[in-house]
Order: structure tokens, then C-alpha cells, then sequence
């Protein structure tokens, strides 16, 4: 490919971009390479010279953009624990730290000075890795360099990961630029920052098109975390991962690895790459690579990012922002600051070449499709013990009765708890063809879900949870025989022991899959064709009210199916309130009461011609003795900001009923699972529109916090799919990553979440207010 000329003069060829600011570019095709390769550790002029190597190999292929991994200058310390136990540090830890510390580099220094060259040499674009220092404090931090050889600024790691954070600084809000340059928008985040989504959306909202990903993480999972980031942020991402082998690192007993049995040879691979490039649309381009040392190029085609933000712009046509809005704290943090600006020191220094701008848990998505087959998954989880009914149902996971335990129960509402009784259970997982033992608590009354409020709750205690989720069709306008069905694969999922059933979007109503409504190319958007019309009446009667009080029909079978059959369930449904119609989903408990509703907050493409939009007082999370439970409907679970809120509230098992049955859904549906630390359930549809055609393939799957598939994904046809869910894993994955907690950086990035109800029209006395502006009262706001 030629590449793509520079504008000419003696100005800076690239300007950091503010947020929102920007034209859009037109279609053009820029060269990328990521490098996968080792740092020479402890010896900085040496990498920089295999720096120099690298550049000028994938400058001689024609690249404009050069990627390097995570701290490729200075090096990541695998292995190292720096001496460190509680409470104590051993002195050579510290000699470690000391040789690490000299192989660091300053900011701005020589070293950056020699990277400039380097980029100017070679006319390239360059994205790297370093150990900065600055004084006595080390920071992860990348630098960005121009064609012309120009330094352009740096992005410090804004939250270090588990032990980096006892010898890496604390980046801040000062330092997360996008830079706006003839090859798009080029920004970084580096390892596991990248599963911070409000530090994502504030790179969205600067427009970021080649988003770069440093990292060291070479477990397969990582793949799932680019793909989804690449179809959130309708934008190119490039990952560069390190190749490194024990001969890599400095022999014992000057550098020795921690917790291992035995020291590693000097072939054995310590860090396996999977370096990759991805496009706007999920498509991998080059990679991942784990054979060794590589320098990845692919041809980004622009043009990709228009025709995928068409359907999705996350900061765009589909953000909420009165709902839901971020706030970026973008001055530097300091130390000390003085009144005099003679007395400032350099470590108070913001860098002056850089503009300033602006869950763990379980995972279950869905989709219909059709049969009766059953596919079953094993694993063990925890339910989260926080309600105040006495009557939770609990399966044993084997074909017996489990004893007893009484536990101390939270239910949490304004900071305020009640103590309360249920049980603990845990075991092997079995196939669901064996039947479950029911164990039933000591009786009482009082409601058995409480809805969880933000941030609130303790750490539940851990158990198994089965939990099922189900891929059928609707009968598409025959809504009594849609429950018919319903009431058939429920009572099967609880022969088979299920505790939770998660159904897919709009399964009581149908998505109407292929329908304009009148609405297309050669049609007046203000004219529709009076057949679309027609198509709308029929869909409209196949809704189903959700009344305040009493509840409407449907509802009040559904709630019965739940009581009947000892489940939690959860159930998309087309709303009909008035003449709007939403997506919604429905939650039940096992005593048979309705609990409350999510409405989708943004429907996708046409759907809004036909559903309304949901607002902030629908975004419930319950808090159930099974666990957390809360959903979001389809695209909107690529909304960075909503999922945040859930895990605000500290979602556990999150369910994602949906019509998508792509296989790049996957990928998002395991990111999710990763980035909240939660079990995620996905429930996908299949419609027919004639016996040999398959509409929509199904898909659905369940996932653990660690990125594990514990069932499906199914393409085979209707199913029911279960797995036994650890909540315990919940705990092991928030050590690593907590997205609300020890990984958040609320003095940078702060989430506001509008929960109020949202209405056309108001009236002064509570008397004249009509049913159709009455807010969900068995749904809590925040």
C-alpha cells in the first residue's frame, strides 16, 4: 500500500484531539504494524537499539503506524515479587527495585530524545511502551512520537493491576490523550486499564479510531476483551503482546521468578504473545501470533469506521446522555503544589507537549431458536445470600439433599440491613438428565428480592447456582400460546434443577426479524405503506400491559409459572403501554410475585420507529438468594455507562437476553464477564419464517467471571442450556479486577446516573395523574 502522505511545513503534524471536536476524515488505508518481541532487560540502550531494528524492519514494509507491547523500555518484572510479604521487605527486593529503577527512563530525557529520531528516521507514527521515572516513583507509561520526529506526549497507566501497584505510580486524568493526526485518531490504554469502560468512553468521546492496547496479558480471554472493544468503540484496535522466554531475563540468582516450584529453563516461554489487529466490524486482520517474536501488519481501511458507527456510535445516536452521563477530571494531580510559580518543582510539572482534554460476575445471554434438545454445562457458583426471605429454593447439585447451614443475610436498602436465614450449597456438578433435589428453608412470609442499591451489600458466602437459560421462537402474533410455551421449557428447566431461568429479548411479543412496517428506501419516511401500519396493529395486540396495579394478565400468568415451578425468572417481553410499545424485561421471583421491569435504553436502528426508550428509573438490579441478578437487552450491553451503573450496584449474575446470534457476539459476552467479575447468561432467538430457513441460529451461552464457557454456544437449534454457576468465582475475579472498586479512579472518572422517571407530562395533584405516567412502583429507583 503507498503510504499515506503528511501535510507539509514546519508545523506539528499531529494535534491532541479535544473531546467531541474533530470533523470526520474521509476513507483512506494506513499501514500498521504491532511489534511482538522482549524487552533486553536491565539494559535500556540495548532495547532501544532492537527498538530501532524492529522499526525500521516494518518501516521497510511500508508502515505509517508502529506499535510496541507494554513497558517494552524497561520491561516487565514477571515473576519478581520485590521481596515483598505482608509486612515486610527483603533487602534484596529492594536491590531488584534498585536495578529496576536505573533501567527506567525520564520524561522527557535522552532516551525520548533517541525514540523522536528514530520515528523521524523512519517516517512513521510510533506507539511505545516504557518504564517512566520520575524522581523516586516508576510509571507505566506509553509515548507517542510523529513522522517528523516530534515527541508528542505520554499516557500514564491509570490504575496498575494487583502487585504493579506497590512499584508503579498512579496515572490521572491529565494524561489520556487521543491525537488527531493524517492516519485518524490515535490514543493508547495499556493491559487491563482496558477493562475500565469509563475510561474507554472518554477515548470514544475524543473520537479515538486506531485505539491502541499494550499489554503483557497472553491469555486467550484477551482476545474476547479486543474484539469487544473494536465493536463498542466502532473502531480499529491494535494489541501489541511481548514474546518472552526465561533466557529473556537476567540468571539466578540475580533475577529469580516467584512462586514457582522450580526455576524455569532458559527456553521456557514466560510470556506466549497474541499480539492482534482487529477492525471496527470484529474481523481479525493479522494475528493472534503465539509462535515467537513477530512484527504483525495489517492495511486499516477507514472507510470501516463510518459503516460500523452506522449501526452503533457509542457516544453518539446511541449514548443517553440525560441519563447517563461521565465525568472526566482532566487537570493533574500533584503531590505538592505551590503558590509561587518560581517554586514549582519538576515533579509538578504537567508535560507541556501534551494538550489537555477532557463487574466479577456471571454472564448469561440468550438467543430463540428451535427443538427440544438439552445442552448442559458444569459449574459451580456462589448465590448471594443478601435477602431478607426466609423461603429461597436451592438445588443441590447432586441427585440428594444437602444439610442445613444458616447464614447472615443482608438485605441493603440506604445503607440499612436486616438479618435474615437461607441456605448454603455447593458440590460436583451433575448432567441435567439426572433429577435434582429440591431443599427447601424454614417458612415465613416477606418478600423474597430486594432490589440492590449502589454499591451496596457484603460479600456473599459461596454456593452453586443452576442456572438455565433458553433458545426457542416465539409464536410470532399469538401471544396465549407464546406462554403456553414458555410454561413448557420452564417446567422442564426446573425438572432439570434449575433455580434461574433467563428467557430471550422480546420472546413474549416476538422480534419482528425482517419487518420495515412500511418504513424502507423507496418510502417516505413521513408515508409509510398502510400495510406497515397494519403489520404495526397486529404486533401492537401481541404486546402485553404492564400495569402498576393490579397487573395485567400476562404478568400475572408468568409470576404464577414462576410460583408454580420454585424459579427465578427472567423474560423479555414487548410492553405495551398506551400505543408505545417497549422492549422490556420482566423479573419474577419463586413465590410467584412480579418484582419489576428493565426497559432498553436505546433500541437499535429501527426498532426505534417501533419500540419506545427506557430511562434511568428502569436499570434494577435484585438482590436474590441466588445472587445479584440484572439484565440489559441486546446492543445496549455495549454501552460502557449503563453496564457500569450495573456494576455499581454490584451485579453478579448478569443477564443479556438478546436477538443477536453473530458469533462475534461471543466475544462481547465474554469481555463483559471479565470486565465485571460476573456470570453472564445470553438468550438468543430462532424464528422461522418457513420450515428449512433459519432466521436467527441461536447462540446462546453462559459464562464465567474468568471468561470461562460454561454452556454453548448452541447453533443446533431450540435448547435449554445449563450450567451450574461457583459464585465463588465472583470473589477470586474481583482480587484480580474490580471495575467498581479497587480498580476504579472515581476522582477521574466519575459515572451520573439520572434515575428518575422520565414523564411526557406531569400533573400537580396525584389524583389527575393517569396510569400511563405512573412509574413501575415494584421496581425501586437507586
Amino acid at each position: 500500500m503507498a503510504v499515506a502522505p503528511a501535510s507539509s511545513g514546519s508545523g506539528s503534524v499531529i494535534a491532541e484531539v479535544e473531546m467531541n471536536a474533530g470533523a470526520d476524515q474521509g476513507a483512506a488505508t494506513v499501514r500498521a504494524t504491532v511489534v511482538q518481541a522482549s524487552t533486553v532487560f536491565y539494559d535500556t540502550p540495548a532495547t532501544l537499539d532492537k527498538a530501532e531494528k524492529l522499526i525500521a524492519e516494518a518501516a521497510g514494509y511500508g508502515s505509517q503506524l508502529v506499535l510496541f507491547p507494554e513497558v517494552f523500555v524497561g520491561g516487565y518484572p514477571h515473576g519478581s515479587t520485590y521481596g515483598l510479604i505482608v509486612g515486610n521487605r527483603t533487602a534484596k527486593g529492594k536491590e531488584d527495585f534498585r536495578k529496576y529503577h536505573a533501567a527506567a527512563i525520564d520524561v522527557p530525557g535522552q532516551e525520548v530524545s533517541r525514540l523522536a529520531a528514530i520515528a523521524g528516521k523512519y517516517k512513521v507514527f510510533l506507539v511505545i511502551g516504557v518504564v517512566e521515572r520520575e524522581g523516586y516513583t516508576l510509571y507505566n507509561t506509553v509515548l507517542s512520537f510523529d513522522p517528523l520526529g516530534k515527541y508528542l506526549g505520554k499516557h500514564r497507566k491509570l490504575m496498575p493491576t494487583a502487585l504493579e501497584r506497590v512499584f508503579w505510580g498512579f496515572g490521572d486524568g491529565s494524561t489520556i490523550p487521543v491525537y488527531d493526526t493524517p492516519l485518524g485518531k490515535i490514543g493508547s490504554a495499556i493491559c487491563w486499564e482496558n477493562r475500565m469502560p469509563l475510561l474507554r468512553m472518554a477515548m470514544y468521546a475524543k473520537g479515538i479510531e486506531i485505539y491502541c492496547a499494550p499489554t503483557v496479558d497472553c491469555m486467550p480471554s484477551w482476545q474476547a476483551s479486543m474484539t469487544h472493544i473494536a465493536l463498542e468503540g466502532g473502531c480499529f484496535v491494535l494489541s501489541a503482546v511481548p514474546f518472552t522466554r526465561r533466557k529473556d531475563y537476567p540468571p539466578p540468582p540475580e533475577y529469580t521468578f516467584g512462586g514457582l516450584e522450580e526455576e524455569p529453563s532458559p527456553e521456557s516461554v514466560i510470556c506466549s504473545g497474541g499480539s492482534v489487529i482487529i477492525s471496527p466490524s470484529g474481523t481479525v486482520l493479522a494475528g493472534p501470533n503465539y509462535e515467537g517474536e513477530a512484527l504483525l501488519t495489517a492495511d486499516l481501511d477507514l472507510g470501516e469506521i463510518p459503516r460500523a458507527k452506522f449501526d452503533f456510535d457509542v457516544v453518539g445516536h446511541y449514548s443517553r446522555p440525560e441519563v447517563l452521563s461521565l465525568v472526566v477530571k482532566t487537570d493533574p494531580k500533584h503531590a505538592v503544589s505551590f503558590t509561587s510559580a518560581t517554586d514549582k518543582n519538576s515533579a509538578g510539572k504537567s508535560d507541556d507537549t501534551r494538550l489537555e482534554a477532557s463487574g466479577a460476575f456471571f454472564l448469561l445471554s440468550f438467543a430463540p431458536v428451535p427443538t427440544g434438545n438439552t445442552v448442559t454445562g458444569s459449574q459451580t457458583t456462589q448465590p448471594h445470600h443478601r435477602s431478607h426471605h426466609p423461603d429461597p429454593v436451592i438445588y443441590s447439585p447432586r441427585a440428594r439433599p444437602l444439610s442445613h447451614r444458616r447464614v447472615e443475610l443482608k438485605q441493603v436498602a440506604f445503607g440499612r440491613s436486616v438479618a435474615a436465614k437461607t441456605l448454603s450449597a455447593s458440590g460436583r456438578a451433575v448432567a441435567t438428565s439426572i433429577p435434582m433435589a429440591l431443599v427447601t428453608s424454614g417458612s415465613g412470609v416477606g418478600p423474597v428480592i430486594a432490589e440492590v442499591e449502589m454499591n451496596a451489600g457484603s460479600d456473599p458466602s459461596t454456593t452453586t447456582v443452576r442456572a438455565t437459560v433458553v433458545q426457542a421462537s416465539t409464536v410470532f402474533y399469538d401471544t396465549p400460546a407464546t406462554l403456553d410455551k414458555a410454561e413448557r421449557l420452564i417446567a422442564e428447566a426446573a425438572g432439570h434443577g434449575a433455580q434461574l431461568v433467563v428467557f430471550p429479548e422480546a420472546f413474549v411479543g416476538g422480534y419482528p426479524r425482517g419487518s420495515t412496517f412500511g418504513f424502507g428506501i423507496s418510502i417516505s419516511i413521513m408515508n409509510p405503506k398502510d400495510k406497515g401500519k397494519e403489520a404495526f396493529r397486529r404486533y401492537h395486540a401481541s404486546a402485553i400491559d404492564v400495569p402498576e396495579k393490579p397487573t395485567g394478565p400476562e404478568v400475572t400468568r408468568l409470576a404464577a409459572m414462576a410460583g408454580k415451578y420454585k424459579v427465578f425468572l427472567v423474560m423479555g417481553v414487548i410492553e405495551r403501554e398506551g400505543y408505545t410499545l417497549y422492549c422490556s424485561v420482566l423479573f419474577f421471583d419463586p413465590l410467584g410475585r412480579y418484582l419489576g421491569k428493565h426497559r432498553k435504553l436505546m433500541p437499535t436502528a429501527l426498532e426505534r420507529i417501533i419500540w419506545g426508550f427506557g430511562d434511568g428509573s428502569t436499570i434494577p438490579v435484585y438482590d436474590t438468594p441466588l445472587g445479584k441478578i440484572g439484565a440489559l437487552i441486546c446492543w445496549e450491553n455495549k454501552m460502557p455507562l449503563l453496564r457500569t451503573a450495573l456494576y455499581g450496584k454490584g451485579i453478579e449474575i448478569y443477564c443479556a437476553p438478546t436477538a443477536d446470534s453473530r458469533p462475534v457476539w461471543q466475544a462481547s459476552m465474554t469481555h463483559i464477564a471479565l470486565e465485571g467479575g460476573c456470570f453472564y447468561e445470553f438468550a438468543g432467538l430462532d424464528e422461522e419464517p418457513s420450515p428449512d430457513t433459519v432466521v436467527c441460529p441461536g447462540g446462546s451461552v453462559i459464562i464465567s467471571p474468568s471468561g470461562q464457557v460454561l454452556a454453548g454456544p448452541n447453533y443446533e437449534g431450540e435448547a435449554l442450556i445449563t450450567a451450574d454457576l461457583d459464585l465463588g468465582e465472583i470473589v477470586r475475579a474481583k482480587f484480580d479486577f474490580d471495575v467498581v472498586g479497587h480498580y476504579a479512579r472515581p476522582e477521574v472518572l466519575s459515572l451520573v446516573v439520572n434515575d428518575q422517571p422520565q414523564l411526557p407530562v406531569s400533573f400537580t395533584s396525584a389524583a389527575e395523574k393517569t396510569p400511563a405516567t405512573k412509574s413501575d412502583n415494584n421496581t425501586k429507583p437507586y
